[in-house]
C-alpha cells in the first residue's frame, strides 16, 4: 500500500471529484488543508491505497503545483526512532569528517530534513559540507542520486502535463510523430550508471555493439577522433520508431544521462550554418527592438551546442549585463531542418524531455 508524501502542497485545493468516492479521507477537512500547506512540508498524507489509485492522485496534486511522491505506507510508521537515526547520522558525520577533513573545524550537526524515505543531516566548514540521509526503517543510507529518483513518477507526469499544453499551443515539436517516421537518441550527458536495457537488446539489436554501449557511460577505449566526433555529435545512429526510441530515452535517463529522441533527418541538417545565421540576425535584430532597443549589441555568433535540432545563435547584450540579467545575451534558435525559430517554450520542452534527474 502507498501514501503520498508532500513536500509542498498545492497552490489551492485540486478537482478531486472523481476520486473522493474511492478515497473518502480525500473530503476530510484535516486532509484538505495538508494538501495546500505551502509555508511549511506537509508529509505524509495519512492515506492506505493502492499503487494505481495511488499515482492517481499523486497526478491530480501535481496539475495543482504540488511538489510530492508516491512512497510506502511503511515509511509513515518508522521502525526506527529519531534519537536512533540522529544518533547513526552524528556517528558517519563525525567518521566522514575525520576521513576527508581531520584538520577542519566544523559546527553543529543540522537537521533532521524529512525526505519520506529517510531523514537528512549535515555539518558544514569553510572547507565544505558533508551530509548524509539515514532510512527510517532499516538505517541504511541514501545517496543523492537515490534520492532524486524518488521523484522520477513526479517528473514524468509533469513532463506528460506540458508536453500536453504544448500540443493544445501547436508547437511544432509536438507534431513530430505525424511528420517523420524514424528516430534517434542524442546523448548529450552520460550515465552515471549502467542503464537496464536487458528487455530492450532484443528489439534493438544494435545495444549490443561495445561500441554504442561505450557512449552510454564513456569508454577511454575508444579512439580519441572517434569521441570527438560524437561529443559534435553526439547521436547513437539509431533508426527506431517513435515509441520505441521513448523506451530506450527513459532508460538511459533514469541511468542520469540527458538523452533525447529525435527524428533521424536531424543528423544532417536541411538549413546550414550560413542561412541559419542570417535567419538569426533577424530573429536577434526583432527582439533587439523589443527588449533593448538603445543598446549597441555584440555580433550574432554561433554558441556551442550542437547536438539539439536547432542552431542556437547569441549576440552579447551590454545594457542587459549592467542591469544584472544573466547571461546578458539575446538569443536565437533556428530549426536544421526548416528555419522555424524555436521559441523557449518549445525549446524548455525539448530539453525537459531529455531528463528525470
Amino acid at each position: 500500500m502507498y501514501d503520498i508524501f508532500l513536500q509542498r502542497g498545492c497552490s489551492s485545493l485540486p478537482d478531486m471529484t472523481g476520486l473522493v468516492e474511492q478515497i473518502p479521507a480525500l473530503a476530510d477537512p484535516l486532509v484538505q488543508s495538508r494538501i495546500v500547506q505551502r509555508e511549511t512540508q506537509p508529509g505524509f498524507l495519512g492515506l492506505n491505497l493502492p499503487s494505481s489509485l495511488a499515482s492517481t492522485l499523486l497526478e491530480c496534486l501535481i496539475v495543482a503545483e504540488a511538489s510530492a511522491c508516491r512512497l510506502p505506507v511503511a515509511y509513515r510508521q518508522p521502525s526506527l526512532t529519531l534519537n536512533e537515526i540522529t544518533a547513526l547520522a552524528t556517528h558517519i558525520l563525525r567518521k566522514q569528517q575525520v576521513e576527508k577533513f581531520p584538520d577542519a573545524s566544523f559546527g553543529p550537526i543540522q537537521g533532521p530534513c524529512d525526505h519520506g524515505v529517510c531523514l537528512g543531516f549535515s555539518i558544514g566548514s569553510i572547507r565544505g559540507i558533508l551530509s548524509v540521509s539515514v532510512d527510517k526503517l532499516d538505517g541504511h543510507l541514501w545517496s543523492s542520486e537515490e534520492l532524486q529518483h524518488l521523484y522520477d513518477e513526479s517528473r514524468l507526469i509533469r513532463r506528460k502535463l506540458a508536453y500536453a499544453k504544448a500540443c493544445a499551443a501547436g508547437l511544432p515539436m509536438t507534431r513530430w510523430q505525424e511528420r517523420f517516421d524514424s528516430y534517434d537518441i542524442v546523448i548529450s550527458r552520460r550515465c552515471r550508471t549502467w542503464p537496464q536495457l536487458q528487455e530492450l537488446i532484443s528489439v534493438i539489436p544494435e545495444l549490443a555493439n561495445p561500441h554504442v554501449q561505450a557512449y552510454f557511460l564513456g569508454d577511454r577505449t575508444i579512439p580519441e577522433e572517434q569521441l570527438r566526433h560524437f561529443r559534435d555529435l553526439p547521436f547513437l545512429g539509431l533508426a527506431l520508431s517513435y515509441e520505441l526510441a521513448g523506451q530506450l530515452a527513459q532508460r538511459l535517463q533514469e541511468a542520469g544521462a540527458q538523452a533525447n529522441r529525435i527524428p533521424i533527418e536531424y543528423r544532417e541538417p536541411r538549413i546550414r550554418l550560413q542561412e541559419a545565421h542570417v535567419l538569426a540576425e533577424q530573429e536577434i535584430m526583432d527582439l533587439h527592438e523589443k527588449a533593448v532597443p538603445h543598446d549597441t549589441l555584440g555580433p550574432v555568433e554561433l554558441s556551442e551546442w550542437q547536438w539539439t535540432p536547432y542552431w542556437v545563435f547569441e549576440a552579447r547584450s551590454p545594457e542587459l549585463i549592467a542591469k544584472g540579467h544573466i547571461p546578458g545575451r539575446l538569443f536565437a534558435h533556428i530549426d536544421k531542418l526548416d528555419g522555424h525559430v524555436w521559441t523557449f517554450d518549445e525549446m524548455y520542452l525539448f530539453i525537459g524531455q531529455g531528463t528525470i534527474m
